[in-house]
């Protein structure tokens, strides 16, 4: 695990060198919120493993989360497109799989400060996310969440 400073660019450069040089292995509530959760993870794999994908929906991914300006910015897109390069040309032995870890939010059902709060807990939904998609799976992960001073 390694805390993921948002934006930067000299970080990102060196996990991208770090996935594409390294032999590890990545595998990268309501009824409402787990479907988009799918929905987005289904895009997510599909990208990363080599599919057709539509500009609209791989920004989608990292827009419809609980803070979607943060990963708006080129050093994520380029992070998904290193993991996509690393599949086609088959660098690792199983392919990478990127989990995603943020809660999937539709802003536009978004009105109050009460709608937004059941999607407060970024590190609950986290926390599952490992747990369902990796550990109870026993795959191997690099976790990579974002770092909070305290």
């Amino acid at each position: 695990m390694m805390g993921e400073l948002h934006r930067y660019g000299q970080l990102h450069a060196f996990l991208r060198e770090m996935i594409r040089d390294s032999p590890v292995h990545l595998p990268g509530g309501r009824r409402r919120r787990r479907i988009r959760e799918l929905r987005l993870q289904e895009l997510a794999d599909a990208y990363a493993f080599g599919g057709n994908v539509t500009e609209i929906q791989l920004q989608s991914v990292w827009r419809e989360t609980a803070v979607p300006l943060t990963w708006n910015s080129p050093v994520y897109r380029k992070f998904y497109e290193t993991v996509r390069d690393i599949n086609k040309r088959h660098l690792c032995p199983h392919p990478i799989r990127i989990v995603l870890g943020d809660p999937p939010l539709d802003w536009s059902t978004i009105k109050t400060a009460k709608d937004y709060e059941p999607f407060t807990d970024r590190d609950g939904h986290f926390a599952d996310v490992v747990e369902r998609e990796v550990l109870s799976r026993h795959h191997r992960a690099f976790l990579l969440p974002g770092w909070r001073r305290r």
